[in-house]
């Protein structure tokens, strides 16, 4: 699993990811700590997220309102 790793423009330019056995059970529980680290990362290089907007109208996905 892998996570991006932006710089202060958004562009993605590094990643950080985390290799386990193929019968490792708890790769569920490392994907939060991955995106975590890598939006520290990319926060410590400048990059800011913006702010979530909801989906509405025709750019919504289906089931979405």
């Amino acid at each position: 699993m892998a996570a991006p790793v932006r710089d202060p423009t958004g562009t993605v330019t590094a990643a950080i990811s985390v290799v386990v056995p193929e019968s490792g059970a708890r790769v569920p529980a490392l994907i939060p700590a991955v995106r975590l680290a890598a939006r520290g990362i990319s926060r410590a290089l400048g990059w800011h997220p913006a702010p979530e907007i909801p989906l509405t109208g025709e750019d919504s996905a289906p089931g979405r309102s």
